[in-house]
C-alpha cells in the first residue's frame, strides 16, 4: 500500500473550509481506481492540515496524481491555504485496532 501525505497551510480561521472542500470531493474519490482509505487532520490553532489518502499499489496512487493535485489545488484555493508539500508513502506497517471479541 502506499500513502499520499499532503500538507497545507493556511489562515486558522479557514481551516472549516479546507474539510468543507475535502469532503466535497469524498465521493470522487471512493470511485478512484485503487482507492482505499482517506484522512483529514487539521490544527485548528495553527491553521495547518494535513490530507492522508491511502492507495491499494504505487500505479494506483500514480495513476490518481493528476486528479488529486486538481483536488489539493481546488480545496486549497477555496481556504485561502497554500499546498506546502505532496509525497508518497510506502505503507512499511499497519497496526489495526483489535476488535472485541
Amino acid at each position: 500500500m502506499v500513502g499520499r501525505l499532503s500538507t497545507y497551510e493556511g489562515p486558522a480561521e479557514e481551516v472549516d473550509r479546507v474539510r468543507d472542500g475535502f469532503e466535497r470531493l469524498t465521493d470522487e474519490l471512493r470511485t478512484m481506481n485503487g482507492f482505499e482509505d482517506a484522512y483529514l487532520l487539521v490544527d485548528r490553532d495553527s491553521g495547518e492540515a494535513m490530507t492522508l489518502t491511502i492507495w491499494d499499489n504505487e500505479a494506483a496512487a500514480e495513476s490518481s496524481a493528476d486528479r488529486a493535485k486538481e483536488m489539493r489545488e481546488e480545496v486549497a484555493s477555496a481556504a485561502q491555504a497554500g499546498i506546502k508539500s505532496v509525497r508518497n508513502y510506502e505503507i512499511a506497517l499497519r497496526v489495526p485496532r483489535l476488535t472485541d471479541s
